[in-house]
């Protein structure tokens, strides 16, 4: 580093190994595969390749679980042409995760297959390759080459095509490339499009096999056995016969005083300007990549770019000058952005100009760290310390496959950062990625009960099934509750807080909900004259961080303004924006735990420490923003109607309630005064992510109150609550209560609380909570409080006056004004107002029960259906008190 205000910290290395080869089982693999490999390979097989390849010629499906750059690829190609020569009307679907992945892998197999297989062809499906042209490369090829959510919204919903039902009929081998990357949301969504896979193929009397290829994670056997529903026989890293070289790694602190993100973009120019060199740099936010490519990029265009307009004058261009503009941009850059988001015209661009060594650098997420191969790197840059060991070893293992590499790790200042960073050789010793894969969240389940067994859905299709017939049976083994709640869709008995999805899907499912997220996407829109071009499309949470209303939202380091979210419709309108940064003003998180009857799954106490293992409703939210313009930062606070920002929102706030699970922490230390309960409550989170290496998507962390006694703790005692991001849950939290997970996350808090400037009163509170992790741990029984009314004639109500979530309105605040019975409903029901309306006559009537009372906040109450009396909890809890003392 040219600037030595850069503090080097540590040097560390991971040595070179030597190939260790091995052979063929020339008795059970075919002579047609044992030629392959001879012709694919300028020497002998790889150890590991060897022996993935005769365990499945030995009849089981595979996982090659080693490092990358080992070859992996290899065992698909000898898997295929195994099915082959057993059968030449085989077919082979081959799943990678990423469409850039499965546009590159798609050439390799080109090339590969015809070696063996005469006039084989391999034939790609993607969202740029037209419908009409889908069924005909379906009918010509023997392989397909496709991601999850292609097979989820356009093979399987036309199972019943002449041409896709021959392809299925015909499915010998199913290839799943990066099963490490099958995680969280999407992992657990393909979880269940693998087993509508496997079910249609079953009703066409095909069981096909499966191989698959993962990085080291913990118990890749049983995260493949959650994934498919199958047994795998693993092939693991002490199997690994890959030559590789040596890699050094160094971890640098930043300049002091010095603007983090600036730093950090003045020192991919240095790298890039040097010819010799190409740099792959990894962040952990979209936001992050956008920033710093946009500074980055600003010494590295052949011309000046062009100054955006600050108004909306874009009616005045063209209709196609825009997406011109965009790809024109992206071809001057040197260093280039790369994330999930992008439309597939912008990806595809990014992605060939990765792959033909025109780049000097990319700066990417996550997203880059499945197997693109992007030649000649070597320099990596870990902008942070990866959260696991799978993770560290993607990032490090895409630079230094042809010469050596060199990896900077840089210290972020985040908590967890410091933690490594005083003792470095912990870097190479993080836990592998745990499976974060959960099949019994309801909200996931209906999404694929709605795509496979709905009257005229998947299974009807292939099954020729009445729609009359109302019954649902399959041969594949499915999560528990999935088989009912398939009953329940069909006979039109589904619960009510899954009706709004119902109405949301409409006829097209696997369209409404993509795999990468249990809700519905926000797309976002640039009006362009008559014209309209999408840039992209992103989560409800990271609509709360990047497009809340008047931010200035990034897309290929080119900036828009945000001047209209409409969440029902979950779109969001931009226009084009001059290069202002924006940082919303979010406020505290508010957790509400459900501590009811049949909301507890687990209770324990340490000492002092109270955990439990509860339901909870969540409300992330903002009240505006601050902007920079240079060297100027002002704030804008919601509402807002057309002042500096030139943008309109009339509502106060800006939100998102969601229903999960999580932990919540009592302990007395979070009570007591001149404590920082934020900075308390982060130490905690990152002890727990210390034991347990879940990505921070999957999970977070807040402060807050109790609303009402519970069980001996106080009404307003503080605790610390850990919870999954994920609406409706993966119950990824639950694991921080085991035994030596608690024990191992109390120590790591005295350890990181050590290496932190704290004050005295929080240094004492963290280390009177770190002090019990030797202490005896009681567990307890869950002990719920018993169901409040067991009488049919009383129904519980939320009380006019106070609020609910509407569960059929995105969980929007809805005001209750009146109850009454509803003769056309013929049910109770509610008279009241969304928080979404502003004329003062706009009312909503709606049924009691599409409104859920918010626990500790909610006042509720009991009306009685034969008497028309409402009484409310208090005054109910009151008599029945008095009722038990009365002789």
């Amino acid at each position: 580093m040219a600037d030595h205000q850069w503090e080097t910290v540590a040097h560390l290395r991971i040595e070179g190994s030597n190939a260790r080869d091995g052979a063929l089982d020339p008795i059970h693999t075919a002579q047609i595969t044992r030629r392959f490999a001879e012709k694919l390979l300028p020497g002998p097989l790889y150890l590991h390749q060897a022996e993935a390849i005769n365990r499945f010629a030995n009849g089981h499906n595979v996982c090659l679980a080693t490092g990358t750059a080992s070859g992996k690829t290899t065992l698909f190609h000898c898997a295929a042409i195994e099915e082959f020569a057993k059968d030449p009307t085989a077919k082979v679907i081959c799943l990678y995760p990423l469409k850039a992945l499965a546009n590159e892998q798609e050439a390799r197999w080109a090339e590969a297959m015809p070696m063996a297989i005469r006039n084989c062809v391999v034939g790609r499906i993607a969202g740029d390759v037209p419908v009409k042209a889908r069924a005909q490369i379906l009918r010509r090829s023997q392989v397909i080459v496709m991601t999850p959510d292609v097979m989820h919204s356009w093979l399987l919903p036309n199972s019943d095509d002449r041409s896709a039902r021959a392809f299925l009929k015909h499915l010998q081998l199913v290839v799943i490339d990066e099963a490490h990357a099958y995680t969280g949301v999407f992992g657990s969504n393909s979880a269940f499009v693998f087993r509508r896979l496997r079910h249609l193929c079953s009703l066409l009397g095909r069981s096909p096999r499966f191989v698959a290829a993962s990085a080291t994670i913990a118990d890749p056997a049983g995260h493949l056995k959650l994934l498919t529903g199958l047994e795998f026989s693993v092939v693991d890293e002490s199997f690994n016969g890959a030559k590789r070289q040596p890699t050094a790694i160094t971890l640098h602190n930043p300049p002091v005083g010095e603007d983090l993100l600036s730093t950090l973009a003045k020192l991919f120019q240095e790298i890039a300007a040097d010819p010799t060199r190409r740099m792959i740099a990894f962040v952990d936010s979209r936001k992050q990549v956008e920033l710093l490519t946009s500074i980055a990029a600003r010494g590295h265009l052949e011309e000046p770019e062009p100054e955006p307009p600050v108004e909306s004058d874009e009616d005045d261009l063209p209709a196609f000058r825009e997406v011109e503009d965009s790809i024109t941009f992206l071809r001057r850059l040197s260093i280039l952005p790369y994330r999930s988001g992008y439309e597939e015209e912008d990806r595809r661009l990014i992605q060939d100009r990765l792959t033909d060594g025109t780049l000097r650098g990319v700066i990417s997420t996550s997203a880059l760290e499945l197997g693109i191969d992007i030649p000649s790197l070597d320099t990596a840059v870990l902008v942070g310390v990866p959260a696991s060991s799978t993770s560290l070893k993607q990032r490090i293992g895409r630079v230094g496959r042809h010469k050596s590499g060199h990896v900077l790790v840089i210290n972020t200042g985040s908590i967890y950062d410091e933690a490594v960073f005083a003792n470095p050789e912990r870097l190479l010793s993080r836990p592998p990625a745990q499976s974060a894969l959960y099949l019994n969240n309801q909200r996931i389940q209906y999404i694929h009960a709605l795509c496979l067994a709905r009257l005229g859905g998947e299974h009807d299709r292939v099954a020729g099934q009445s729609l009359e017939d109302f019954s649902f049976t399959s041969p594949v083994e499915w999560p528990l509750g999935f088989i009912g709640l398939c009953e329940s869709e069909r006979t039109g008995q589904i619960p009510v807080e899954l009706q709004s999805m119902k109405h949301e899907a409409g006829e097209s499912p696997n369209h409404a909900f993509p795999l990468r997220d249990v809700e519905s996407s926000f797309k976002i829109t640039l009006k362009n004259g008559p014209e309209e071009y999408s840039l992209g499309s992103l989560t409800y949470s990271q609509c709360l961080r990047e497009t809340y209303p008047g931010a200035v939202y990034r897309y290929a380091t080119r900036s828009y303004r945000v001047y209209q979210v409409n969440v029902r419709s979950k779109e969001v309108r931009v226009r084009k924006e001059k290069g202002y940064v924006t940082k919303p003003t979010m406020l505290p998180t508010l957790v509400f735990p459900n501590l009811s009857h049949g909301n507890i799954f687990q209770r324990l106490a340490i000492g002092e420490l109270v955990a439990v293992e509860c339901n909870l409703q969540v409300r992330e939210w903002l009240n505006g923003f601050a902007e920079r313009r240079g060297g100027t930062e002002f704030g804008v606070a919601y509402p807002h109607i057309n002042g500096r920002a030139a943008f309109s929102y009339p509502h106060p706030t800006f939100y998102r309630n969601y229903f999960t699970s999580g932990l919540v922490f009592f302990h007395p230390a979070l009570n007591q005064e001149g404590v920082n309960r934020d900075l308390l409550a982060s130490l905690l989170f990152e002890a727990f992510l210390l034991a347990v290496p879940f990505e921070k998507s999957d999970v977070n962390k807040a402060i807050d109150k109790l609303r009402a006694e519970w069980e001996g703790i106080r009404k307003e005692s503080r605790f610390v609550s850990i919870y999954d991001s994920t609406y409706g849950s993966l119950h990824l939290s639950g694991k921080l209560l085991e035994q030596d997970v608690l024990r191992a996350a109390l120590r790591n808090l005295g350890d990181l609380a050590t290496h932190q400037e704290i004050d005295e009163a929080t240094m004492r509170a963290a280390q009177c909570v770190a002090a019990l992790a030797e202490a005896k741990i009681e567990m307890h029984a869950a002990m719920d409080l018993e169901p409040s009314n067991n009488d049919d004639s009383n129904v519980s109500v939320v009380m006019p006056g106070s609020f609910g979530l509407h569960l059929g309105r995105g969980n929007e605040p809805y005001q209750v004004m009146s109850i009454f019975w509803n003769p056309r409903e013929d049910a109770l029901c509610y008279k009241g107002r969304l928080d979404s309306m502003i004329a003062p006559e706009d009312t909503l009537i709606t049924r009691v029960d599409n409104i859920l009372p918010v626990p500790g906040e909610s006042r509720t109450g009991l009306y009685n259906l034969e008497t028309g009396e409402l009484e409310s909890s208090e005054a109910s809890g009151i008599r029945a008190a008095a009722d038990k003392i009365t002789p």
